[in-house]
Order: C-alpha cells, then structure tokens, then sequence
C-alpha cells in the first residue's frame, strides 16, 4: 500500500513535469510567432506609407518638375527641394487622409536632389530608424526595402543616392543604416 502510494507520486511527479515542459514549448512557439506577426505587420504598413508617398511624389515631379529645374521653384511650395507633407496633402499629391506619420512612431522626410544633368530624385525616408528589441535594425528595415516597390532602398544599399556627389547643393540629411527609404526619379526634361 505505501508503495503503491509512493509510486503514484512519483507518476504524478513526472506527469506535470511533462506537462510543465509542454506548456513552456507552446510558449515559445506562440512567442515565436507573436514576434513574426508583429514584425509582418511592421513591414507591410511601413511599406504601404512608403509606396503611397513615392507615388504622391512622382506626381509631385510630373507636374513641378520642369519649373524646378528650370526656376528653382514649384508654385504654392516654401522649398520645393523639401516638400512637407503637409504641402503635399494641400497641393492633392497626397490623399487628405494621408498623415506621414509611420509605424515605427516617426515621421515621413523628403527631400528632392537635383541632379547635374538636372534629372530630379525625390527621397522619402522614415525620420526614425526602424528598431528591432530596441535597436536599430538594418535587417528588418532591408525586409521594408524588399517589400516594397517603386525602388525603395535603405541608406546603406543605396549611398549614392542618399548622399552621393552627383547632386547639386548638400547632400541628404540621412545616414542610418536602419532606414527604410523610397526613391522617386523624374529624368531630365528634353
């Protein structure tokens, strides 16, 4: 009898030990896929804000961009070379509903380089670098930048770009490798 009773202890014991070590497998599966989503759920709305802003800047250079090159300005525009958000959605190139604020909990940049055979490449970077644990992420912004069409880069892939001396004038304010970034281009006109 006592051993009878020691022994369904001892099953007891080891039978919530397994269980215990099945609930801490469970928990790290669904953490695991917690993290992908979130990471899933970055990317895409990253790449949506970037893609629509690339887009509203292409119409941007369609309609100003001769004005620019040839005169330095664009009609209803502070600096035509930096563009605001806020002019964008005023001018229609952006939707009303458009607010350049990102998911990474920064906000959208532009600037315009003018090149020196006057061909126009519009940059649209998050201000913020897109952070992974709380640190800079140069791989989970590289997955923004290979989710995205209309050329998007990021800083280090594209350095030319972002701060090459084929512009005219300064080079880009941005430099962090973790930056997800869209390039819009207009040629030069003929």
């Amino acid at each position: 009898m006592l051993k009878d009773r020691c022994r369904q202890r001892g099953n007891l014991i080891i039978e919530s030990i397994i269980v215990l070590a099945i609930l801490m497998v469970i928990t790290l599966v669904a953490v695991a896929i917690a993290r992908f989503v979130n990471q899933s759920n970055l990317v895409y709305r990253e790449r949506v804000i970037l893609t629509a802003a690339v887009e509203g800047v292409n119409r941007y250079f369609v309609k100003n961009g001769e004005s620019i090159v040839s005169f330095g300005s664009a009609p209803g525009f502070a600096d035509p070379l930096s563009p605001t958000v806020t002019e964008l959605i005023s001018k229609g190139f952006f939707p009303p509903t458009f607010s350049g604020n990102t998911p990474s909990g920064g906000n959208l940049l532009i600037v315009v380089r003018r090149g020196v055979s006057n061909d126009l490449t519009g940059i649209v970077c998050d201000n913020k670098t897109i952070q992974e644990n709380g640190k800079d992420s140069f791989s989970l912004a590289a997955k923004i930048a290979l989710a995205t069409p209309s050329g998007v880069s990021t800083s280090p892939l594209d350095t030319a770009t972002l701060n090459g001396s084929t512009f005219k004038g300064i080079g880009s304010p941005f430099s962090s490798p973790a930056l997800a970034c869209a390039i819009a281009y207009l040629p030069a006109p003929t």
